[in-house]
């Protein structure tokens, strides 16, 4: 298939068995729809229109079959639960709206025990997989996730799913959901996985959005951890953000941080301060369908308008008959 020309499109959702993730033989016919992609939470969920009547929630998954002269590529797109509240009823017609959630939904429901907390010296891993084990969803590793340097402790109202966010926050790592329901846990990406181009890859429409937010963006960070602390600073010449370039200090703070093994706090303040100044350039724009690339993923994009290296972090599929992705990215490289 080569993306960036046309192909018919047909989308459809076949019912999902919870215990071996395999499909049943089941067709529920789309009319309309569009699915959420997002970097944090649930990571997403869907809308779709079918003519399939059903109130009862059940799993299901969303498919894309692509056709290009002798080509077909068959994709799933999405994996959830799907309710219907709303039956529309115009004559004999009836119209079935389905509200379709993450996978990663029961681990959302669920509250962790007062006192409960992630042990010092913990497997990343098998911690992150033990917390998900209640959606069913097939689980997968890539790399070395590390252990924890210290406890992480519950806060009130946490659930299974927030403490995996806070894991994964201090341990640099991500966690994606397949369009199959799969789990993935990898190691934030920093280089890129897809080339934007006019001259080799031109799928982006030519209008952009840039939002520049320098009023949040810090360039010196304080991490305080007991009656120890850390100072890191951008001063570099080559940073947009630094104390050189904006000629001021804007300081941020952070308190009792929670590290990895090997990590000291002079090194947390550090990669955090870069993380917080990822924020301060986001960019939107809308571009045709690639079924490889999801959020979290590193796009090196090269327009006049918009050029450098950017990570996904939320996306909108529309399902129609050229099934366009709203896209929003987060620039990685802050240099002039």
């Amino acid at each position: 298939m080569q993306w960036n020309r046309g192909y018919k499109a047909v989308f459809y959702a076949t019912t999902v068995n919870p215990k071996t993730w395999a499909d049943n033989n089941e067709r529920v016919e789309i009319i309309d729809g569009s699915i959420d992609r997002e970097s944090t939470g649930l990571r997403g969920g869907a809308d779709i229109t079918s003519d399939a009547e059903g109130y009862n929630e059940r799993l299901i998954r969303i498919y894309l079959d692509a056709v290009q002269e002798s080509d077909i590529s068959h994709n799933a797109i999405f994996t959830g639960y799907a309710v219907s509240p709303t039956l529309d009823v115009e004559g004999t017609l009836k119209t079935q709206k389905y509200s379709c959630y993450s996978v990663l939904k029961p681990a959302d429901d669920i509250l962790l025990e007062r006192g409960w907390y992630a042990p010092l010296g913990a497997n990343t891993g098998a911690l992150i997989r033990t917390l998900l084990d209640v959606t069913q969803a097939p689980f997968i590793i890539e790399g070395d996730p590390g252990s924890l340097e210290n406890y992480i402790v519950a806060e009130d109202n946490e659930t299974r799913l927030t403490m995996v966010d806070k894991i994964l926050r201090v341990m640099g790592l991500d966690l994606i959901v397949t369009g199959a329901g799969e789990l993935i846990l990898r190691p934030k990406k920093t280089n890129a996985d897809v080339v934007f181009d006019p001259a080799t890859n031109d799928i982006v429409e030519p209008s952009f959005s840039i939002t520049h937010d320098w009023y949040e963006v810090p360039n010196v960070l304080r991490v305080i951890m007991d009656d120890v602390s850390a100072i890191a600073r951008d001063d570099s010449e080559a940073s947009i953000y630094s104390t050189v370039n904006r000629g001021r200090e804007i300081w941020s703070q952070e308190n009792s941080p929670a590290l990895a093994i090997g990590d000291t706090l002079a090194d947390f303040a550090s990669r955090r301060l870069k993380e917080l100044q990822m924020v301060g350039t986001q960019a939107s724009y809308t571009r045709r369908f690639l079924p490889d690339v999801n959020v979290g993923d590193v796009a090196r994009i090269r327009y006049e308008s918009l050029s450098g290296l950017y990570r996904i972090t939320e996306q909108k599929i529309t399902l129609g008959h050229n099934l366009t992705t709203s896209e929003t990215v987060e620039r990685l490289d802050t240099d002039i």
